[in-house]
């Protein structure tokens, strides 16, 4: 013992000689070995880390892809339209997926990023072109897949956090949780508000300087601001599950977006603010039951879920005191039914088996509900 001792006293000696004479401490090589599940095999995935996703709550997906993944991100700014596509592929052949179950827009194809806040995903990940078949079809560029994850402390759990911005723009984040052997509870909340009338230099419209002849003496570019084009964006997520600790565990998934965004006027229209109205509104229902069941070789799982989307566009003008023209008054709803059955069996180290069954059934309608008369007075 005493020999051991002073080896290792002399050793540390040793070392801080060395560091204090050269500057440098010498590491020896670690090598780090994993292995790759046999289900990622041939699968061309981009995952994220969970920082990414925390690092700022006030984020939309859209931004989180945009700084921190190789897809093209086409924004037009914040609460307007964000869309994702891969390799040169349209937005419409980018798949997305919540928990499982693909959530684009089934009469665009498309996905608005701007509309998935970051704080209520815990894990995503990037599914490069045919790499997506293995969890929906579709996705001729790839698939975006977000989820939550049921872990969560022990207790009830309180978190609120505030941000605040120019002009007038406020983010409300809050989560409750609770947790404990069997029962897992998480509640999430987001409101976004903002007026968005920054100011700025508009270089698409001109001028006239004139003389006292009214003659054209020069020109300028007018300084404005931002003209319909606030927004207020409300989010709930409820998550419930129970674990029956004999490697069953059921889940329910429900999240409600309300949103009213007004879309900002063109930068070349010379018309009052307030004599247009330029109006999105949407709600939308998104809800999952799960039921997975796991074992030492073999998982079997079961989801069922059903989204609910009414959405309203109005543009119209005032041409008159208190007369307004209503140009385009569309409505659409879309309720969709999803259905999927998956399993996975490994009986031994070299042997993976899986399959995945999932249906979609979309429930469609859209109308335009502005009637232009004619003169007979029949519509048209």
């Amino acid at each position: 013992m005493k020999r051991l001792l002073y080896f290792i006293i002399l050793s540390a000696a040793a070392c801080g000689a060395y560091a204090q004479a050269d500057g440098n401490i010498s590491l020896r090589q670690v090598t780090v070995t994993a292995r790759r599940p046999m289900k990622e095999i041939g699968v061309q995935k981009t995952p994220f880390d969970s920082a990414m996703l925390k690092e700022n709550v006030a984020l939309s997906m859209a931004d989180v892809l945009a700084f921190n993944s190789s897809v093209f991100v086409k924004s037009y700014g914040r609460a307007t339209l964000s869309t994702v596509a891969f390799r040169g592929t349209s937005p419409s052949h980018t798949q997305v997926t919540w928990n499982g179950m693909r959530i684009n827009n089934p009469m665009l194809g498309m996905t608005d990023f701007s509309t998935i806040p970051a704080y209520f995903i815990d894990q995503a990940s990037l599914l490069h072109g045919t790499s997506s078949v293995n969890e929906t079809g579709g996705g001729l560029g790839g698939l975006v897949r977000l989820g939550t994850l049921p872990d969560v402390p022990e207790g009830f759990n309180a978190q609120y956090v505030q941000g605040i911005g120019s002009f007038s723009t406020f983010d409300e984040f809050v989560r409750v949780t609770y947790g404990n052997d069997h029962w897992s509870s998480s509640t999430r909340a987001v409101y976004s508000s903002s007026p968005n009338d920054y100011e700025y230099t508009n270089h698409d419209k001109k001028v006239n300087i004139y003389d006292d002849d009214h003659n054209i003496v020069g020109q300028y570019h007018p300084k404005e601001r931002n003209r319909s084009g606030s927004f207020k964006d409300f989010h709930i997520l409820q998550e419930v599950y129970y674990n029956t600790l004999r490697g069953d565990r059921f889940g329910v998934n429900a999240w409600f977006v309300n949103s009213n965004r007004e879309l900002p006027m063109l930068t070349t229209d010379y018309g009052k603010a307030s004599d247009f109205e330029n109006r999105q509104r949407e709600h939308t229902f998104r809800g999952i039951l799960s039921w997975d069941h796991n074992r030492s070789n073999w998982r079997t799982g079961v989801k069922g879920g059903y989204v609910h989307t009414w959405m309203g566009y109005d543009y119209k003008r005032e041409v008159a005191p208190d007369n307004w023209a209503v140009m385009t008054r569309s409505r659409s709803k879309v309720n969709t039914i999803y259905g999927q059955i998956d399993g996975e069996y490994n009986p031994a180290r070299r042997w993976y088996f899986t399959a995945n069954v999932s249906a979609h059934q979309h429930f469609v309608r859209s109308e335009d509900k502005n009637i232009i008369l004619q003169e007979g007075g029949n519509g048209i």
